[in-house]
């Protein structure tokens, strides 16, 4: 890509994770090992799968779907329970769930010594151990509160478009940003870059990044 080859280290490239280094949402298929290793059941995990098509299908809120999923399953389970698992989740499954054209820029841009970040609106404790697989130092996602056991107590954060935007300032202030997503919830985020990459856009981000003459990978 040719814009990649103008980026210098006065700038700093951000990263969505999921339908952008992913191709396949990285939650939903945390879901499916656990249905796989029988961790949850299949009525949980039609319900919890019909809660994600119904926020695909309708543009239904993060803040909607987190709290349907988190309130059905997640809550009140240790962290520590979920943490032992994704290892071997992210061993047999996240190679082939690699978006391989944006992971290349994503390498490219670590041997060109751009500082980079990974923001998802997935559990933080998944995309951290995804971001450190791919090399990531700093990487963020939706974020929970624990009790005093350990516990999953409630949301803390939601990392939506608007947090993404609100974390690009906190943590880079001046630097110039080049930004990467494939969603419309992510606008915002893609309007506070100074460089937008609509990677595998949707219908609807793809018609905005076209008028506003973003670039589209």
């Amino acid at each position: 890509m040719e814009i990649i080859d103008q980026i210098d280290s006065s700038y700093v490239a951000v990263f969505d994770l999921d339908g952008t280094l992913l191709k396949k949402n990285s939650s939903f298929e945390f879901l499916k090992f656990l249905l796989f290793k029988k961790k949850i059941t299949p009525l949980q995990f039609l319900y919890l799968g019909g809660c994600y098509g119904h926020h695909k299908l309708f543009s239904t809120s993060y803040q909607k779907l987190h709290s349907r999923v988190f309130n059905t399953f997640f809550r009140g389970w240790p962290l520590a329970y979920f943490q032992e698992l994704i290892p071997e989740f992210l061993e047999k499954k996240l190679p082939a769930l690699i978006c391989q054209s944006v992971f290349d820029l994503l390498t490219l841009l670590q041997r060109k010594k751009i500082d980079l970040m990974i923001l998802s609106n997935s559990p933080s404790f998944l995309v951290q151990e995804i971001a450190r697989c791919f090399g990531v130092d700093k990487a963020y996602g939706t974020s929970f509160l624990l009790n005093a056991e350990g516990r999953l107590s409630e949301i803390d954060t939601i990392m939506d478009g608007e947090k993404k935007a609100q974390i690009v300032r906190a943590c880079w202030g001046k630097r110039k940003i080049i930004a990467f997503s494939d969603g419309i919830f992510d606008l915002p985020f893609l309007q506070a870059a100074d460089i937008p990459i609509c990677t595998r856009p949707c219908r609807k981000l793809k018609k905005i990044a076209k008028t506003m003459k973003w670039r589209i990978l």
